[in-house]
């Protein structure tokens, strides 16, 4: 369930932040620590602005007769990776993203934008699959180096001469 609730969440949450403050005279910088890289600094609904953190799902588009990874490879990939791919731990719930569909040229009958050009063979003999992920031979090991997150937000009191009409 609780991957469930992560996967598809209702709303996002609001998390401890570390907040420093730096004021000089009239100007402020602001750093915000953040647990991981997928906030923005944005307008809250009480009409602040803050740190806002984006939601965590994962999407699937139609494209054709099958589905594509919309949003949330790296989520899937982390969630298949920490249960060695065995089900049913393995499944996870996607949201249908109706608002992009792949066609095949054979759908359009045009040169509308398709899977295939975009660079996606999804309606060939033999579309790739999230496995392929982890096929030795179809996949490349990436070494990432451990990054932490920081909202850098810096506020400058500016004099502006208006100019006489």
């Amino acid at each position: 369930s609780a991957w469930m609730t992560q996967t598809l969440p209702l709303s996002s949450a609001n998390p401890n932040l570390n907040i420093h403050f730096t004021r000089r005279n009239l100007d402020t910088d602001i750093d915000i620590d953040l647990p991981h890289a997928e906030f923005i600094f944005g307008i809250h609904p009480q009409e602040g602005f803050g740190p806002k953190e984006l939601m965590g799902h994962v999407t699937v588009l139609r494209a054709g007769n099958r589905m594509a990874l919309g949003k949330g490879y790296h989520r899937l990939y982390g969630r298949v990776l920490h249960v060695e791919g065995a089900l049913p731990q393995r499944l996870s719930l996607v949201g249908l993203d109706h608002s992009a569909a792949l066609h095949s040229p054979a759908e359009t009958g045009s040169d509308a934008p398709s899977a295939d050009s975009l660079g996606l063979d999804i309606f060939g003999d033999r579309p790739p699959v999230f496995a392929d992920f982890f096929t030795e031979g179809l996949a490349m090991p990436v070494m990432l180096k451990r990054k932490r997150y920081q909202l850098q937000i810096r506020s400058r009191w500016v004099a502006i001469d208006v100019e006489e009409r």
